[in-house]
């Protein structure tokens, strides 16, 4: 009987060598440049996308309510209520010395007859009727104010405030809502140049020019005011701008009695 060999089993498996792992790695690598770019590309488009609708929408929706609070501003201490006589309005409006008192002897107070009580280039407060009577303050006229001071260096905020009542540094706050949220500030644009005005010029001319802000009884010669906004908004890597410029003219001015009282 002859004895049995000892033969080593060999197996089917074998390891793969370093080449081959580096070709995969290779092949790998191409086809993760092929797919990927196009996903990459496609977030990107999305991020931008995105970017761009937010800008948009930040300025827009600003604008349209700038523009309708704007259009509302009013104070009801002009009617005829309060004053009956021309040459009474017209000496309210250019004498800053003059205290006009209300003709109604129901309510003789001392009257408010200007619509704008504050007129910057970064923040603007003005009389309107912009509450619902029906909900609680909003009987009557209030105090808006759009303020864009306040942000983080290299960062932009607008906001508005509502306060009820004409005494518009004092009233309660019926509204107060922040329109852009500290965003990063567009390079190039000046942000402490937010409003301007359409400021009415003296007889006979009675021109109108646009000036960077208004104060005492030259914002009564305001008839028009100006907001130049921009907003940028960063998604990923994508950034977006969108600006807008609006001149609004304020209503309860745009009259030919108004502009007669001014002299014009």
């Amino acid at each position: 009987m002859e004895p049995s060999a000892h033969r080593p089993r060999v197996s089917s498996e074998r390891a793969f060598t370093i080449i081959e792992v580096l070709v995969a790695m290779v092949l790998l690598g191409v086809v993760l440049a092929f797919v990927g770019r196009p996903m990459l590309d496609g977030i990107s488009g999305a991020n931008k996308a995105t970017a761009t609708a937010t800008a948009t929408r930040l300025v827009d929706d600003a604008t349209d309510r700038f523009r309708t609070d704007t259009m509302a501003a009013l104070t009801p201490d002009r009617g005829q209520t309060h004053i009956r006589d021309a040459s009474k309005l017209a000496r309210a409006l250019t004498d800053p010395a003059f205290v006009a008192r209300s003709d109604d002897p129901m309510t003789p107070r001392v009257l408010q007859p200007a619509d704008v009580y504050e007129a910057s280039q970064t923040r603007l407060t003005f009389r309107a009727d912009l509450v619902a009577d029906d909900i609680p303050g909003g009987s009557g006229t209030e105090c808006v104010t759009w303020d864009s001071s306040g942000a983080p260096a290299g960062r932009f905020r607008l906001t508005r405030v509502v306060r009820a009542g004409t005494a518009c540094s004092s009233g309660a706050v019926l509204e107060s809502e922040v329109l852009i949220n500290d965003v990063q500030r567009v390079p190039g644009v000046t942000y402490d140049r937010l409003f301007s005005y359409g400021v009415l010029g003296a007889a006979p001319g009675c021109r109108v020019s646009i000036a960077p802000a208004a104060t005492g009884i030259q914002m009564n010669r305001v008839v028009s005011i100006g907001m130049s906004l921009s907003a940028l908004v960063v998604r990923g890597t994508a950034v977006s701008e969108a600006s807008t410029r609006d001149f609004i003219s304020i209503r309860s001015r745009d009259n030919s009695s108004y502009r007669r009282a001014l002299g014009c």
